[in-house]
């Protein structure tokens, strides 16, 4: 990737990226579970009798983790730079707070209603 992108253009790419990741997953879950059946631990405990389904499950378990380890090692953080915001070891504080800001501008009667606050970290 061209590293003179904008911190906008980066988390674009990145946020493109997760779609992409996303649309791979909805297409393992709807294969592993085509058959309209949930997951329940009689499932779990007979997918040795079944070893195309432990494969599809394993293909589902590694695009999530997958997309996942996306999301919180590039796409939050690089979410975080396009607003300018200080990017560290941890971003969970910088999004509880961005969150609490969102919150109060748009979110003022849920606040009242459920007498949550919300403080800065």
């Amino acid at each position: 990737m061209n590293e003179q992108l904008l911190p906008i253009e980066r988390f674009l790419w990145t946020l493109d990226i997760v779609q992409r990741e996303g649309n791979h997953l909805a297409y393992s879950w709807r294969t592993l579970f085509e058959a309209g059946q949930s997951p329940s631990s009689e499932w779990v405990a007979t997918l040795d009798q079944r070893p195309e389904d432990a494969i599809r499950l394993e293909a589902f378990v590694s695009r999530y983790s997958r997309m996942q380890d996306t999301i919180a090692d590039k796409l939050i953080p690089r979410w975080l730079q396009s607003l300018a915001e200080r990017v560290g070891i941890d971003v969970l504080p910088s999004l509880s707070f961005l969150g609490s800001c969102r919150l109060r501008r748009e979110g003022r009667g849920f606040l009242r209603r459920s007498g949550a606050a919300l403080s800065r970290p």
